[in-house]
């Protein structure tokens, strides 16, 4: 599977600039709806309105491999684009690309990311990313 964030790689391996294994992938697109429920009525006469839009996250759930310094510079380089102004002028919002669902728009809402003394060899990572209009 090819998995891309901002140019960085989010498959291969850290020599050829990748992030290691994308383990799992979760897509979720949901939208706000107000609920209603009728007075004195069942739930199939419950009135639902769509005023909110619709949000799509990314979650992406990874495993790194590599030497301290392959893995350090991975989190820089991650940590990076989380800089406090995701906005046009600084080039967001960036492509997320995947097998599965192609080309996103995406800011980043979250990284995080575990390392274990006992194996610092291996970081387990995951992001989080939201689908973002082109025109803010």
């Amino acid at each position: 599977m090819t998995y891309s964030l901002g140019g960085i790689a989010l498959s291969g391996t850290l020599d050829g600039g990748g992030t290691g294994q994308v383990q799992e992938e979760n897509i979720k697109k949901e939208s706000f709806i107000t609920q209603m429920p009728a007075y004195l009525l069942d739930s199939d006469e419950t009135y639902a309105f769509d005023f909110g839009g619709a949000v799509r996250t990314v979650t992406i759930t990874g495993r790194a491999t590599g030497t301290l310094a392959q893995i350090q510079a991975l989190i820089t380089s991650i940590e990076a684009l989380i800089q406090g102004h995701q906005d046009i002028d600084a080039g967001y919002p960036k492509d997320y690309i995947s097998d599965l669902k192609g080309t996103i728009k995406v800011k980043i809402l979250d990284f995080d990311y575990t390392w274990y003394a006992g194996d610092p060899n291996q970081l387990y990572y995951t992001l989080k990313l939201i689908e973002a209009s082109t025109a803010i």
